[in-house]
């Protein structure tokens, strides 16, 4: 499929309603790939032809090519109407704040959720005593020639290794003195 004012328009349309990229591709037949690889394609361009205060730089985009504007058209107005969707949602989403409780708590989850996300634990308290045969075959071939009984004793220590890793520690290594010093 080629890129078109009219598949701009209708991804465009589909997009100001929420709906995702991938579903407003494949609306119009398009695959999801060829529509990220329009929509980077366009984004380069953009980066090329317009500068930082949003103004065209007209020799630049004189040089491109009927195809390479339509790429450019293609990343602007799908950035504009994606844009336009999310203020359409988030007014929708505002203007029932007062009716509903639940319009508050889903923005203020997402606007700051440190304070307001739902955290949902999880406690398991089942112990797993035979592991899965592909765990064991992966476990025998790590460990293969230390014996059975020292593997917990192997883990433990490759563990605080790691972990001392993260810390910023390096266990492996130690200051040796320059051969000019001793």
């Amino acid at each position: 499929m080629r890129l078109n004012e009219e598949i701009i328009t209708q991804i465009g349309k589909m997009l100001k309603t929420g709906m995702s990229a991938k579903a407003a591709a494949q609306a119009e037949g398009l695959a999801e790939r060829t529509y990220h690889l329009w929509r980077a394609e366009g984004e380069q361009i953009a980066k090329n032809t317009i500068d930082d205060e949003g103004e065209t730089n007209e020799k630049e985009f004189e040089k491109l090519s009927d195809m390479q504007k339509l790429k450019l058209q293609f990343f602007q107005s799908i950035s504009r109407d994606m844009a336009k969707g999310q203020a359409i949602l988030a007014a929708a989403m505002f203007s029932k704040i007062t009716e509903d409780w639940r319009a508050a708590e889903s923005i203020l989850s997402r606007r700051f959720p440190k304070d307001w996300a739902k955290r949902d634990n999880l406690h398991i308290d089942q112990v797993v005593e035979e592991k899965p045969n592909k765990l064991k075959e992966i476990e025998d071939e790590v460990f293969a020639g230390i014996p059975s009984k020292n593997r917990k004793e192997v883990i433990e220590k490759m563990t605080g290794v790691i972990e001392e890793a993260r810390n910023g520690k390096n266990p492996g290594k130690t200051k040796r003195k320059s051969k000019a010093s001793a």
